[in-house]
């Protein structure tokens, strides 16, 4: 389920940044993750073979703005413990590529949905370590096991 507020999510390793440009009438919140839209600024919502951007520093909110009104500071890499939206983890999904539901679940299933990045550690069945991979930091095609 999408959140909408922010959020306190762990990380470790070494971590990139990058600046992107906030969607018309969209909050990012803390902690989430944010997609590229067809207009190449950032939203909450993932889109049909879209683009991953990364986890959120800080709440951003334009609300009342137009396209890149504003900016949000995103992780592009790192590993985040991140949560499933089925409790489907096991220590076999160790290297599998993981999928955004919305802006704060993944799951291993791909339909449609957008690469996020790659399991690195199972820790329960609904939370796992993901090394992400944002904001062009992978190639154009999916994530290969």
């Amino acid at each position: 389920m999408a959140v909408t507020a922010n959020q306190v999510v762990a990380k470790r390793g070494h971590t990139e940044r990058r600046s992107v440009p906030v969607a018309a009438s969209t909050i990012l919140y803390e902690g989430t993750m944010c997609f590229e839209d067809a207009g190449g600024d950032f939203t909450g919502t993932v889109l049909e073979n879209g683009t991953f951007g990364g986890i959120v520093i800080d709440n951003v909110d334009n609300s009342a703005g137009a396209d890149a009104d504003k900016k949000a500071d995103v992780w592009v890499t790192g590993e985040f413990l991140l949560t499933l939206s089925a409790a489907t983890a096991v220590a076999a999904d160790i290297g599998k590529p993981v999928y955004g539901v919305d802006n704060f679940q993944i799951t291993e299933t791909a339909t449609d949905l957008v690469p996020v990045g790659i399991i690195t550690e199972v820790v329960s069945t609904t939370q796992v370590w993901v090394e992400i991979h944002g904001l062009g930091m992978r190639d154009t095609g999916p994530l290969v096991t």
